[in-house]
């Protein structure tokens, strides 16, 4: 099938650029992929995928970028850039939402809350994309009542190593929803849409912060290692130095 996005291989102009741009923080991986593909649809997905299996080049996708270690970023492989791919649609009465990867967590939970009053576990930092916050498991808000991201995973859709777009669940390819929880940069298919699972926003939230001096860190990180599994569970707690 035939890119309706961009292909840019690897010493054409633009490559390098969009390479970078890719790894959301400033050190850049000393990878380079053979060729970067900016997709626009699942479809893009699988011509990349396909692409890929014909010239014996691994896979990496792209969702948000905020990898530490830029994985997505490999030699000898095709970089499936998925941030063009922003789709969100919720069912209020399943309260099931399928969404792109490379979303965002603050944007997801924008639409959750404005046109539905719901609410997911996304990521704690800005910018996090879902697809590696889900593949990599997922801790986020309000995980310690609903469970990581990767729990609330129900299923999801995929392009697989023949290229092929599939869907797994608990009662087809379910081999996949199970390596998808918690499989990150080496699951073995290439997320193009996830079905979670969503909550009723709660009716309030509440933030409060305690400063301590350095000297008694020893004493507060004891004590709050004694009595934080007593916390009830909507509530978290960070202990930042």
């Amino acid at each position: 099938a035939a890119l309706k996005g961009r292909i840019h291989f690897r010493g054409e102009g633009r490559y390098e650029a969009i390479r970078q741009a890719g790894v959301w923080n400033a050190r850049k991986p000393n990878r380079f992929p053979e060729a970067i593909v900016l997709a626009q649809d699942e479809q893009d997905v699988v011509a990349a995928v396909r692409l890929a299996k014909q010239r014996g080049w691994q896979v990496g996708t792209r969702s948000g970028g905020h990898s530490w270690v830029g994985s997505h970023t490999r030699d000898n492989a095709i970089l499936i850039n998925l941030a063009r791919m922003q789709q969100i649609e919720v069912d209020p009465a399943t309260r099931i939402a399928k969404v792109s990867p490379a979303v965002q967590g603050q944007a997801f939970n924008k639409v959750l809350r404005e046109q539905h009053g719901l609410m997911f576990p996304s990521g704690h930092c800005y910018g996090i994309g879902l697809g590696g916050f889900i593949l990599c498991g997922g801790h986020g808000w309000n995980s310690r009542l609903w469970g990581p991201g990767c729990a609330n995973l129900v299923g999801l859709d995929l392009v697989n190593a023949d290229g092929e777009l599939i869907h797994a669940d608990e009662n087809q390819n379910s081999d996949y929803l199970w390596a998808a929880r918690g499989g990150g940069p080496g699951f073995f298919g290439a997320a193009v849409r996830f079905h979670v699972k969503t909550y009723p926003r709660p009716a309030a939230h509440k933030f409060s912060a305690y400063v301590y001096p350095a000297e008694v860190a020893d004493e507060l990180l004891t004590w709050l290692g004694a009595v934080q599994n007593s916390f009830p569970k909507y509530m978290e707690c960070s202990a930042l130095g």
